[in-house]
């Protein structure tokens, strides 16, 4: 037998036939028992990568709405878990995104089979400053008609650019865009 009866699952394991009823641990004893420590210092962090992701998603949501693929949230959150426990200071539960390795963060793609690189072959140059907190974009002389990769019946093409400025920790941000004609 296989399946569900009310609470009781039905279902075979390693050739036995075997019954259960829904379970868990209860959720006072997670939050208490010492036996499930890692269990919260594991949520703990993963809740900071989703609130990061999340963030930075709130940021730029204008663009992402028409750019984004569909696991570009998960692939995300899970760029943030890999920061969060590349922070070498802070103890195991408490450890940050802001102290641990954002330049993890650096060539991801919001668009994993569209990105930049794909789609446009002209040669730019990306610049910021931290301290002025000044971005520049130079794009050389290009030929619209063959740097870009267009969709069929595209008439038009802009290049927008989007910067921000984030405290992952605090969730505050700035951002600034530009855009071609």
């Amino acid at each position: 037998m296989k399946g569900r009866i009310g609470s009781l699952s039905c279902y075979k394991n390693q050739g036995s036939y075997l019954a259960r009823t829904k379970g868990g641990i209860d959720g006072e004893r997670l939050k208490s028992d010492p036996r499930f420590e890692r269990t919260r210092e594991n949520g703990l962090e993963f809740m900071r990568a989703i609130k990061a992701g999340k963030l930075l998603r709130d940021a730029f949501r204008e663009r992402l709405y028409i750019t984004a693929d569909n696991r570009m949230s998960g692939r995300l959150t899970s760029l943030f878990s890999k920061v969060i426990k590349s922070d070498a200071v802070s103890p195991r539960g408490e450890r940050l995104v802001m102290a641990g390795q954002l330049d993890l963060l650096n060539g991801f793609e919001f668009n994993f089979g569209s990105n930049l690189d794909k789609v446009f072959s002209g040669s730019y140059v990306v610049e910021f400053n931290r301290e002025t907190g000044l971005g520049e974009v130079n794009v050389a002389t290009f030929n619209p008609g063959m740097n870009f990769q267009k969709p069929e019946g595209a008439t038009h093409a802009q290049l927008v650019l989007i910067a921000g400025e984030f405290d992952f920790d605090g969730l505050s941000y700035n951002t600034a865009s530009g855009q071609s004609v």
